[in-house]
């Protein structure tokens, strides 16, 4: 629970859905961004975000599969599959850590006849007390 500074009530958070931004460059590297905001239960004001990046090797092409697809007629895309906020918690009692946190599923696709098409997913979440404070 928090107290929302719209409402001025303790009030519990509305868990909206990732917002999700990927791109894909020349090399077949995926990399963006993913935020998570706790929003006020009774107004919809945005108490707490975090934002995730998207980045490393293990989220792009081989490089057997970019080089079948480099060079003039080959241009790459990304995009989101799908998305959804989750949340867990570690411990019992009066000292639980909450987490909250995403899933998301993309896939890398190329413009030319050969029709690649790339799955990929990542997920990670942040101790609840940790997300920054909005307002």
């Amino acid at each position: 629970m928090a107290r929302c500074p719209d409402c001025n009530k303790f009030v519990s958070y509305e868990e909206e859905a990732p917002e999700v931004e990927l791109e894909v460059d020349a090399e077949g590297m995926v990399t963006g961004t993913v935020r998570i905001v706790n929003a006020c239960g009774e107004c919809g004001t945005e108490l707490r975000e975090a934002t995730f990046e998207v980045d490393g090797p293990e989220y792009g092409l081989t490089a057997e599969q970019l080089a079948k697809h480099a060079g003039e007629g080959h241009g790459l895309e990304v995009e989101e599959q799908s998305s959804e906020r989750t949340d867990r918690q570690e411990g019992k009692g009066r000292y639980a850590k909450k987490f909250y946190g995403y899933d998301l599923a993309f896939r890398v696709t190329c413009s030319c006849v050969e029709g690649l098409k790339v799955e990929g997913s990542c997920n990670d979440d942040i101790q609840a007390s940790s997300m920054d404070e909005l307002g």
